[in-house]
This record gives structure tokens, sequence and C-alpha cells, in this order.
């Protein structure tokens, strides 16, 4: 089988990316001017005249010494099933990588180790060199992502749920919230919560220059959305009114049955619902109190979180998300993600990202610093993939050490200066 590097269109790119098993958003064309300071290039992998694999390659020279560093974000975009495909394309690559002064190329595909265990060694047949199968937010990508089957009806979605958060999904329908696509010119309002998020989360954030270039670059094939869950003071005031006259209603309803003669056990029962709904009340009028000040203050507007939803094929991602501090017992995350699941499904999309998680789970018995979020997405009915993780095809041996042993040095000194300035924070 004769395998060759072809020139391709950007369309003939993404035809092959969105309608690949493989395929991922950060391997579509327009995903190039996301990325700042990196050159790009496409090509295509043909099999005796058959285009069976396509790629992204973002290229960064190195200075003084000319050569370039070559990153497939989670591609190429393949049959991985086809381990002599697999072959032939890594050869194909190597000749990539030599005609353009690459000294290595990395590679991290999302596939799933449990099902291609001969995968890893057909890489190392071809003398790529995998980097292992830690958990931890240690590579390039995650190793682990949140995936929830979407491909089916709403309500066999929802009911894949866990209980409590099918009951916050139905709460947050309620309480006088609206979660809805918004414009470019809204993003600044996206980009204010990640900064809130950012910091109390303990995550380096990405600033509103690189959220608009996200959104430009893949809204041009309409690849992303960006959703906001705002909170309407006119809105909720006029929705905790009329949950004040139910609660009314309800307490005359129960006060009615104890006039009558029933069991000590049925007594203590209404007792119990009735301390339930004067809680409820005083919820809702210190709601109606807040919100009458926000109006008095002419705040039309708040925006409770915000997610940039991408696409790529059959598939969707929840790749930027944010909350604010404010009202997060009106469950407004638990809003927005279901807001964006319908939509995916309208779509047509069969899955649903809710992106990565370090794999740590409760059964390990290790702290987690981001255990959250694995507590949170595995709550809609999600299952972990865990994925084969990253390999480099190296060129230069020793231009590859040097540039690692230089990165790790880097990373060694970063991470002792966030250590170091925690733990200033901690004795101030």
């Amino acid at each position: 089988m004769n395998y060759k590097l072809v020139e391709i269109t950007p369309q003939e790119h993404d035809d092959f990316v969105k309608s690949c098993k493989y395929g991922e958003v950060t391997q579509l064309y327009n995903w190039q001017y996301v990325k700042k300071n990196w050159q790009a290039l496409n090509i295509g992998v043909q099999r005796d005249g058959d285009l069976i694999a396509v790629a992204l390659i973002l290229l960064k020279k190195l200075p003084v010494v000319g050569k370039n560093l070559a990153y497939i974000a989670k591609g190429p975009a393949m049959d991985y099933d086809n381990l002599e495909d697999v072959k032939g394309v890594i050869s194909a690559l190597k000749q990539f990588c030599k005609e353009h002064k690459c000294f290595s190329m990395k590679m991290d595909p999302v596939v799933d180790i449990n099902t291609h265990r001969e995968l890893l060694d057909t890489i190392n047949i071809m003398g790529a060199k995998h980097q292992g199968l830690e958990k931890g937010f240690l590579y390039t990508q995650p190793r682990y992502y949140m995936i929830c089957d979407i491909d089916k009806d709403e309500k066999e979605v929802l009911n894949s749920f866990q209980p409590r958060t099918r009951s916050l999904v139905k709460k947050s329908m309620k309480n006088g919230l609206i979660c809805e696509k918004c414009g470019r010119d809204e993003l600044p309002k996206f980009a204010e919560i990640m900064k809130i998020t950012g910091e109390r989360d303990e995550f380096t954030n990405r600033d509103l220059d690189y959220f608009e270039r996200v959104y430009d670059s893949l809204s041009k094939t309409d690849d992303v959305d960006l959703y906001l869950t705002k909170l309407i003071p006119e809105d909720v005031e006029a929705f905790y009114k009329n949950e004040l006259k139910d609660i009314e209603s309800s307490r005359n309803r129960i006060n009615k049955k104890l006039e009558k003669e029933v069991s000590e056990s049925k007594k203590a029962n209404f007792t119990n619902e009735l301390e339930v709904l004067d809680n409820r009340e005083k919820r809702a009028k210190d709601l109606i109190s807040q919100m009458e000040e926000h109006k008095k203050n002419k705040v039309t507007e708040i925006v409770l979180s915000g997610a940039l939803l991408t696409f790529c094929g059959e598939k969707a991602y929840y790749l930027y998300g944010a909350s604010s501090n404010d009202y997060r017992d009106l469950s407004p995350n638990y809003l927005m993600q279901w807001t964006m699941m319908r939509e995916a499904m309208s779509r047509g999309c069969t899955s649903y990202d809710f992106g990565g998680v370090t794999g740590f789970t409760p059964e390990d018995k290790v702290y987690d610093h981001d255990g959250g979020l694995y507590e949170f997405k595995k709550r809609f009915g999600t299952y972990m993939l865990e994925t084969i993780g990253e390999f480099d095809i190296v060129i230069d041996s020793l231009m590859y050490k040097m540039f690692n042993t230089a990165l790790n040095l880097r990373k060694s000194h970063l991470q002792a200066k966030k250590k170091k300035n925690h733990k200033r924070e901690n004795n101030q």
C-alpha cells in the first residue's frame, strides 16, 4: 500500500474531520486562528489515492536553532482501529517533519486506551515515544474526559442524570432565570465571570482576546455558540411573588388537615411540611427584597454563568464554562448545561463532552485539588473516557532531549514559585 502526503482544501479538511469517528474540534481548519504565535499547516494522507487521514499541524520555531516543534492537537483525524493505516500515517508524518525542519511532533488523539491497547505497541514499533498513562493534569491535554451519550430523546437523557441533578435541573427552570444564546458583543460578560471563576477555583485564566479568537474562528462555520445564564430582577421578583401565593395556599391546605383528628405521626409530618414552607417563604421574601433593591439601582440583568459550546460534526463540547459567586442556590449552571445539551440534541449531536478531569475518583483515595470537576460532571449521566495519551515522533534526538530538559526546568521553577506564593498567602 502506498501512503503519501497531499494538499487538501479547507472544505475537504473539515468535511473529513467532521465525519471521522476520531475527529475533534481542535482539528478543524479554523482552529489554527485560535492559536497565537503558532504557524499552521493542514495536510491530508492518502492510501492508494484515497484520503484516510487529515491533520491540522501547529508549528513553533525555536529561537537561535531555527528548528520547529510540531503539534497535532487531539489528532490527527483518522481510523485508529486500522493499525496498518496508523503505521502508514506516522511514516507520512515523519516525512512531513523532515521536510519542515521539525525536531519533534506531538500527537494526543482522543482514543479509548481500554479498547486500543494494541495501538500502543504499534506506536512503539514506529519509534514514537509514548509519554505514559498517568492520572492528573500532567500532559498537554487532559487524558480523561467526561462524556454524556445524547443519542436519544430528551426524556431519556434527563433520566440518565443522578436523581438530585434531575431535581436541580427542573428547579433551575422555575427560578425566573433565563439561559440564552448570545452574540459576540456579550463576550466581555463571559470573560468577566471567567476571571471570577479562575480566582475562586485557582486556575490560570484566559483573557477576552482569547475567547474572541475562539468565537471568531469557529463562528465562521457555525461551530461555536456563547450561552449566558442571566438573572432578570423583574422576572425573578414576579416568580417569587407567585411562589408566595403557592406557599400560602399550601399552608392553608395543611392547616385544614391539622384541624381534623389525625394520628401523631401524621401531625408530625404536617408540622414538618409547615416548617419547610416557612423556610421557602423566608427565602422568597428575601429574594423579592433583593430584586427590589436591584431594580431601585437600575440593575436590569446579572450574569450568573456562561459557556462556549462548540461542535465538530456529531460531537458537542462544553469547551469553557464559568460562574459567578452570586445566587448559586438558584442553580444557574444546571439550567445552562441542560439548555446547551438540548441545543446539541437539536443539532443532531450524539455526544456531549463535559471536558477534562484528572482521572482520580473517590475510590483512589488520594487528594485531588480538581476533584470537584469530576463530582459535578458525573452527575449528568456521563462516563469517563480514558484516552491513550500523548506521544512524540522524534526526528532530532539531541534537540528533543535539550528541549525537554529546558521545559522540565521551567515547569519546576513555576511550580516552586506557585507553591511559595501559596505558602505566603496562607501565612498572611
